[in-house]
């Protein structure tokens, strides 16, 4: 409701031909770099955000040591937090190194309950590349300290993941989502072809704050290298929404009607893109649907069909049938914004955050970086 007040007020302002004493909300986003890249670590992303009761934001996100800024190497679990609302972050810790066995611990995602107990979880993957474990981990501290919970699933032959779109989702109803991406084949031998064979996307789910998990009957499947990173959010009649990143010219979308448990066949949003991550969250204060992609060319000829720039965000009023509002929130021509999250804060700013390399898929080194901006931004035109 304040969200449409906000526009109608701009809108009346605009006729009247009056100079607003305010920029309601249109002021660029702002870029800062959350973790810098350096040889000693030379990629940080897949981050995920909550918000604590007395405003201080926790980021959490996964952090290469050695090697490469491409997807290998080894990776921790680390974090920092903001007590300015997000304009400066500091108080970086490690929370989590990779189990024994596994040749990392990856792509952490993070959610507040109702409760205000924290949940964490991350990925590992066993050292001859088979099996993946996902972990979780429990907070009643305020994140101070993080208990392991356990495991979501153990040891999984299909190689299981949320990939580079971490999260989990609370929904009204108190039932935890965590959606992932899998592997429907025979169970997979070690560096085997089938590693590239199409994936499925659907969720993990809880009923009774982590304690116990079920898998999704329902799985979203897609042609050529299948439906990948999925993210999900609820709308204001309680379905579930979930984007996915593909090959077929952009994000496709599948609703679910039972929270998660089923999901609808896919079909393609109408934004062109290439195959990469998407984010899809509910604007807080309204019925509205945020969608944050990639929206280049969709190039058949290149490696990942098209290229990661520009960084763009468009807004659906009916749930995800139709979207408008594109806007670019980084489009430097030759770099790549990918591993998307978005965070709306309690004071009204919405906090995307990526990796980002200035030569594209050369990653010689890739920061974690965020764009912060008043949610209001959304609303306007390029």
């Amino acid at each position: 409701m304040k969200i449409r007040l906000l526009r109608l007020i701009r809108l009346t302002v605009a006729a009247s031909g009056l100079v607003p004493l305010c920029g309601f909300g249109q002021e660029k986003p702002r870029m800062m770099v959350i973790e810098p890249a350096t040889a000693e670590f030379p990629r940080s992303d897949t981050a995920a955000m909550i918000q604590l009761e007395d405003g201080t934001l926790v980021i959490v996100y996964q952090k290469s040591i050695g090697g490469n800024a491409h997807d290998g190497g080894y990776k921790q679990i680390w974090s920092q937090t903001s007590s300015d609302g997000g304009n400066t972050w500091g108080n970086g810790r490690m929370l989590v190194d990779a189990a024994e066995g596994d040749i990392y611990a990856a792509a952490p995602s993070i959610v507040r309950l109702k409760s205000g107990a924290i949940l964490m979880s991350c990925v590992g993957l066993t050292k001859d590349k088979t099996l993946t474990t996902q972990y979780l981990f429990r907070s009643d501290d305020n994140g101070k300290t993080f208990q392991p919970q356990g495991t979501i699933w153990n040891k999984d032959h299909r190689d299981a993941s949320q990939g580079g779109a971490a999260s989990m989702v609370q929904l009204a109803s108190g039932r935890i989502l965590l959606p992932v991406q899998c592997y429907l084949g025979p169970p997979l031998e070690g560096k085997s072809a089938n590693r590239n064979a199409p994936r499925s996307a659907w969720c993990f789910y809880s009923d009774d704050e982590g304690r116990t998990w079920k898998e999704s009957t329902g799985k979203v499947l897609l042609p050529k290298r299948g439906a990948l990173e999925g993210s999900v959010a609820q709308l204001s009649d309680g379905r579930v929404i979930m984007s996915l990143r593909t090959q077929l010219g952009g994000p496709y979308l599948a609703w679910s009607t039972d929270q998660g448990e089923t999901w609808s066949e896919a079909v393609f949003s109408g934004l062109e893109g290439g195959e990469s991550c998407t984010v899809v969250r509910r604007v807080p204060g309204s019925d509205d649907l945020a969608l944050i992609w990639n929206h280049s060319k969709y190039d058949v000829t290149n490696s990942h069909f098209g290229l990661r720039t520009p960084l763009t965000s468009a807004l659906s009023h009916d749930g995800g049938k139709t979207w408008t509002n594109i806007r670019n929130i980084e489009s430097e021509p030759a770099a790549e914004y990918t591993n998307l999250n978005c965070f709306f804060t309690k004071g009204g700013q919405a906090i995307v955050t990526y990796i980002y390399s200035d030569q594209g898929f050369a990653r010689e080194q890739m920061p974690l970086r965020a764009d912060i901006f008043d949610r209001e931004w959304l609303y306007g035109h390029d």
